[in-house]
């Protein structure tokens, strides 16, 4: 699509910034609701973002990507972290959000060093 720094840079801005929006959103249906139906509703929604990539011809037709992906995953997190306060017993709380932040932060970094090693793989 050939997008400059600047572009790309805007465009995770923009899921950021909806973020914010998603978490204030959310918040209140997680409070209405359980968490588990908006963890239900976002995990629906979720897997059809990558679909719309099919209709990307232009930088900035991204945007509306952008825009649900930020709101949809900033319920989805803040549901599932909402749901993770209900499971874990009180006296073990720091212990397990530890552990659980361990294994999310590992497994991101596993998922993009496997990805680079795939995308320069596939550069030869």
């Amino acid at each position: 699509m050939k997008a400059d720094a600047g572009t790309v840079g805007a465009l995770n801005v923009i899921t950021s910034l909806t973020a914010v929006v998603g978490q204030r959103v959310f918040g209140r249906l997680v409070d209405r609701w359980k968490p588990r139906q908006v963890q239900l509703i976002c995990g629906l929604l979720i897997p059809v973002l990558p679909v719309a990539w099919v209709l990307v011809r232009s930088p900035w037709h991204v945007v509306p990507i952008n825009l649900a992906s930020g709101f949809l995953w900033a319920g989805y997190e803040l549901a599932s972290f909402n749901f993770l306060l209900r499971l874990i017993p009180e006296g073990h709380r720091e212990r397990y959000f530890a552990v659980y932040q361990i294994v999310v932060t590992l497994a991101l970094a596993v998922g993009s060093g496997l990805g680079g090693l795939i995308a320069t793989r596939s550069d030869t």
